[in-house]
């Protein structure tokens, strides 16, 4: 009995093993240049598929969802290695590399002179790849990339603005010294397009006439649809464009434009388990604001430059 509950225990630990971690993933880029023919390209990106498959590996079709990218060349041997001798023949260069930041793990050169060549090395060749791969990353040489920062379905963001803002009616002003700050939410429900929304408070001081300045507190609210992109697995870049809504919180002193057209960007930054991220906007007014007091209409043109931090939840 205990000889029975050893072995359940044992083969209850390999499968959780196994399911904490996945096989790696790969993608395979098509091979540039060109060899004895069209054929070369075509079998070698065969047989590296082969290799993979044949060692239960995961082929992604697209690079953004690979951990490791097999990329390959083919050049004149002879002016590779800038010697007369090898001009009739050709020189494969195969590449592992992260696919972030385009970094080789391993390489391995072949130089062949005719197809018959080629698919008598070649699979020797990818063999030792994929088994120096494997001995890799059994010792941990290197680690799978980990970008799941980057694909959450949810983000959550506080970010602090420095929020100048011009005034023009029947004179123009502008105020520089303004600060505010925001909470917002991002909904990406495709691996490129988001919904953006959120919160946020900033200060006016409008003048728009000889008289005084006149101070408000202004809730506002943007709206936008965000494009994401991915170049690396360091940073993101997301434009985005929308509209604010805009409500004075102070009685009666200020009567802003309800909606302000509004486009920037969001430049995020991988840092500890979340993303820095610099966010620089510009708005303007829909239709004219005024001033309650003396009925004196303007129309806002507002900057934010924003710098926060945000988390992302329930990965894609």
């Amino acid at each position: 009995m205990k000889s029975f509950l050893a072995l359940l225990l044992f083969g209850l630990t390999l499968s959780i093993s196994a399911q904490s971690n996945p096989p790696p993933s790969f993608f395979i880029s098509p091979i540039e240049g060109q060899g004895t023919g069209p054929g070369d390209n075509n079998f070698i990106v065969v047989n590296v598929g082969n290799e993979i498959r044949a060692r239960d590996y995961i082929i992604t079709s697209s690079v953004f969802d690979a951990e490791y990218v097999i990329a390959g060349r083919i050049e004149n041997a002879g002016d590779y290695y800038g010697d007369p001798e090898l001009w009739d023949s050709f020189i494969l260069v195969l590449e592992l590399r992260n696919p972030g930041t385009g970094m080789n793990f391993l390489e391995q050169q072949l130089v062949y002179s005719t197809i018959e060549d080629l698919g008598y090395f070649f699979p020797l060749l990818m063999h030792n790849m994929m088994s120096m791969f494997g001995e890799s990353l059994e010792s941990g040489a290197f680690e799978p990339i980990d970008d799941t920062w980057k694909n959450k379905h949810i983000y959550l963001s506080a970010i602090a603005y420095w929020t100048p803002r011009i005034y023009m009616g029947l004179d123009s002003s502008f105020h520089y010294r303004n600060f505010g700050g925001a909470l917002l939410a991002e909904w990406h429900f495709t691996n490129f397009l988001a919904l953006k929304a959120g919160a946020g408070i900033a200060p006016e001081w409008v003048r728009v006439t000889n008289q005084e300045g006149y101070q408000d507190l202004i809730l506002e609210v943007p709206v936008a649809l965000q494009f994401v992109f991915k170049p690396s697995t360091h940073f993101m870049l997301e434009p985005y464009g929308g509209i604010m809504l805009n409500f004075p919180l102070m009685h009666r002193i200020t009567d802003p434009s309800l909606i302000s057209a509004m486009a920037g960007f969001q430049y995020g930054v991988k840092m500890g388990p979340g993303v820095f991220v610099v966010n620089p906007r510009l708005s303007i007014d829909l239709r004219l604001s005024r001033l309650h007091e003396s009925e004196s209409t303007y129309r806002r043109y507002l900057i934010h430059i924003g710098l926060g931090y945000k988390l992302g939840f329930i990965t894609r």
